[in-house]
């Protein structure tokens, strides 16, 4: 198991343009070949592994976290494919997300009822750990609304 940061680039709106009681989006596009890519171990692997953990998306504190939106862009070619998008910690939006879905489906899910008010103190990530198969291609596009400030 590793950790990989694909966070470069994945937030929608600037630090400096939220604003204490507004909402954002925040949105990462993976995709797993690029991001094999960006990395010795799975490059010379050729895929990320069961276990490995992808860092996102970097969210400042202060965030309250409502809802995710994980959509498939290109499926991925290894069949069985599944990951957890969640939080450093084990706080997940959702569990074992087929990464091998068709084209277009999306996976909407609101945060669990017990960590529906939960204010994060410190910055962070949210991250994708794959649990199941080996990654190897497709591209997902995963998107989180909140409350800044709240």
């Amino acid at each position: 198991m590793a950790t990989y940061d694909e966070t470069v680039g994945g937030a929608a709106i600037p630090w400096d343009k939220l604003a204490d009681g507004g909402f954002f989006r925040l949105e990462h596009t993976l995709n797993a070949a690029t991001a094999i890519a960006n990395h010795a171990t799975p490059t010379s692997d050729g895929y990320f592994t069961a276990n490995d953990i992808l860092q996102l998306i970097d969210f400042p504190a202060g965030c309250v976290f409502l809802y995710s939106i994980f959509r498939t862009v290109t499926a991925g070619t290894t069949a069985g494919a599944q990951g957890d998008l969640g939080f450093a910690g084990g706080e997940e939006f959702d569990t074992a997300v087929a990464l091998d879905a068709t084209a277009g489906t999306v996976v909407f899910e609101t945060v669990a009822d017990g960590d529906a008010d939960n204010e994060y103190a410190a910055a962070g990530t949210a991250d994708m750990q794959v649990i199941t198969q080996n990654l190897i291609t497709g591209e997902w596009v995963w998107s989180i609304v909140g409350i800044y400030g709240a």
